[in-house]
């Protein structure tokens, strides 16, 4: 809460709370101590909101999609979905996949719901054979990738990463990877080799 900027300060009206309060924001919870002052109700959330990160990682719609739909060529003539050619974690990328008829095959499934295995028609050769491509579990919404990635990205440890580093943490009992692209979450993925 420190590190507020000061338009969002300005947008701001602040109260008194104990070391027993908590405020609740997109990011989740926060404790205060009992020196701090925070915030009983903000007028401009969307701007409060960005100050309250501080600056902290967040995905946007590019970076989601890439990650839980994937990205696919199309055909010039008609329009339709060719083949897959990058990222597609999510069970939404499966259901692209089915829907216009591109082969995959899941080799192996991790206890806590992870999916490897690969799409022979893929774009990039290292995923068309063997367990090259990851899924995150069926039941991981792309909402639910997307907290994975913000919250993995806001990690101490990977705070300062470079573009095109990978970092890791784990969310939920699934090992998440994220690589980030002009200093933003360009992909979110399940660790295809490492899950708890």
């Amino acid at each position: 809460l420190a590190t507020m900027t000061g338009a969002a300060v300005g947008m701001l009206t602040y109260g008194g709370m104990t070391k027993y309060d908590s405020v609740k924001n997109v990011s989740g919870y926060y404790k205060t101590s009992e020196y701090q002052t925070v915030l009983s109700k903000v007028v401009d959330k969307d701007l409060a909101e960005t100050g309250i990160k501080g600056g902290l990682s967040s995905v946007d719609d590019v970076g989601l999609k890439h990650s839980t739909k994937g990205d696919f060529t199309y055909n010039p003539k008609t329009g339709e979905v060719s083949r897959m050619k990058g990222g597609g974690h999510g069970q939404s990328n499966i259901d692209v996949l089915k829907e216009n008829g591109i082969e995959y095959n899941v080799v192996k499934e991790y206890d806590n719901g992870v999916r490897v295995g690969n799409v022979p028609k893929h774009k990039t050769p290292s995923k068309r054979a063997g367990t090259g491509q990851a899924w995150f579990p069926e039941n991981w919404s792309d909402n639910k990738i997307k907290e994975a990635g913000e919250f993995v990205a806001n990690l101490s440890e990977n705070k300062s990463l470079a573009d095109g580093v990978i970092g890791f943490g784990e969310y939920d009992g699934v090992r998440v990877g994220i690589i980030k692209t002009n200093g933003k979450v360009g992909t979110i993925f399940p660790d295809a080799d490492l899950q708890p």
